[in-house]
């Protein structure tokens, strides 16, 4: 994104003595959608990690009593 508008900006200049305003409205268009979507890059990112951490939470739980019922087991048939 950053690429291609660095490129229209030189564009622009050259054109704005042709078109007028219409260039450097269409880069500030421009601009204000690469800056939407990073924001909501950024927050895609950020709630993606919220998640991550808890199924990582949630995994973790479930984990730790698959372990306690493993050594409840062996306990059992150790004892038996």
């Amino acid at each position: 994104m950053d690429a291609a508008l660095a490129s229209f900006e030189v564009k622009a200049g050259q054109a704005k003595a042709e078109s007028g305003g219409k260039a450097d409205q269409f880069v500030a268009d421009l601009k204000k959608r690469r800056d939407e979507f990073q924001t909501r890059l950024k927050t895609q990112a950020e709630a993606g990690e919220a998640a991550l951490s808890h199924a990582k939470e949630d995994l973790e739980t479930q984990w730790n009593g698959f372990e306690a019922q493993v050594k409840t087991y062996f306990a059992c048939f150790a004892g038996s």
